[in-house]
């Protein structure tokens, strides 16, 4: 596999996927197998290792020493359901037992199926509705991209910004948009695979619920969803080749880990084959290119609040290209719940 420069990388190597490949043909049951063996869990690939989420949470970061890989989590997804009221002793202690309250010990699909009820339990409406349109939409190659500073901005770099491959945990980096040319962290929520002009095209997408603020500003003042998309569009325009050749490796990795899917879950009938572009992308010598207009995707939504005026004086200005607006390429979805079609689209 080929590596792109410091400024963005996503990629497994041939050693880690064969780490992969060994777990996946063990024949007893391990955290591996049992994460493959689920059609609601979303595999990011990043620059040696994997992040998986649920929901936004990543449940596993699975990072590589010497030969062997490591899953990490938080302690917060190992709440058990076994524990239930707990008294506070006179003391000041109390009366808890360990091994009810947390899991000590992963044991098979049980565990997995906890921690991702404890992830549930700490999810809000937007992560909810994005994880929902990612599970429809098998074009999809990345998820959570953080966009910051990896080493002391030149003047050039401070005016267009940097992307790293670093702070890629969930919940790690700062969740309010922050500046890159202050050292700060963005994340943009997706990256999807599109065909344009006989090309395969990486494209980019910002998703926020429909009560999100950040879509809304008042008149005279620029939404903040408009700065984010701002930044983003300026940082992959700067690092648009670095990025292409990344996610090559990234869909090479993804058609190799589809693989292993595929012989893991017992019952294939319904499941979303490895999407063609992704194949198209992971077989050919030649990088994707990258569309450096960032989408906007909105959802949660009832007929009512679209077409409502409040809404649509926002909607107007977020879309406007006369420039009285700020010219946003925006997709509305609605309702996330039992999508099947993909959301993110031109």
């Amino acid at each position: 596999m080929s590596s792109s420069p410091s400024s963005f990388y996503r990629g497994l190597s041939e050693s880690y996927l064969e780490a992969l490949e060994a777990l996946t043909n063990q024949s007893e049951g391990n955290w591996w197998r049992d994460v493959l063996s689920r059609r609601d869990i979303v595999i990011a690939v990043r620059a040696e290792y994997l992040n998986v989420y649920y929901r936004g949470a990543s449940i596993f970061r699975v990072e590589r020493e010497g030969e062997k890989l490591v899953p990490i989590t938080h302690a917060k997804y190992l709440t058990r359901r076994k524990q239930g009221s707990v008294t506070l002793a006179a003391d000041g202690r109390f009366d808890i037992d360990p091994n009810t309250a947390l899991w000590r010990s992963y044991e098979g699909q049980a565990t997995l199926r906890e921690m991702i009820q404890a992830a549930d339990a700490l999810t809000g409406p937007e992560k909810i509705g994005l994880h929902s349109l990612l599970l429809a939409s098998p074009h999809v190659i990345d998820v959570e991209i953080a966009f910051g500073a990896i080493a002391p901005p030149t003047a050039e770099d401070s005016q267009d910004g940097l992307i790293a491959a670093a702070e890629e945990e969930a919940g790690k980096a700062p969740q309010a948009p922050l500046s890159p040319t202050a050292g700060g962290t963005d994340r943009i929520d997706v990256a999807a695979l599109e065909e344009q002009d006989g090309e395969v095209c990486i494209v980019f997408h910002e998703a926020k619920h429909f009560a999100n603020p950040e879509l809304r500003a008042s008149a005279g003042e620029t939404p903040r969803v408009a700065e984010q998309i701002d930044r983003y569009r300026r940082t992959l325009t700067h690092h648009a080749d670095a990025i292409g050749r990344s996610y090559h490796d990234v869909c090479q990795a993804l058609a190799r880990i589809y693989a292993m899917r595929q012989r893991v879950q017992t019952d294939t009938t319904g499941s979303a084959p490895l999407h063609p572009l992704i194949s198209r992308v992971a077989n050919s010598s030649t990088p994707p290119t990258v569309d450096p207009e960032p989408r906007l995707v909105v959802f949660g939504f009832d007929k009512d609040q679209r077409d409502g005026t409040i809404w649509q004086g926002h909607l107007k200005r977020l879309t406007d290209t006369s420039g009285e607006g700020f010219g946003l390429k925006v997709h509305a979805v609605g309702n996330t719940q039992g999508r099947r079609s993909p959301a993110f689209t031109a």
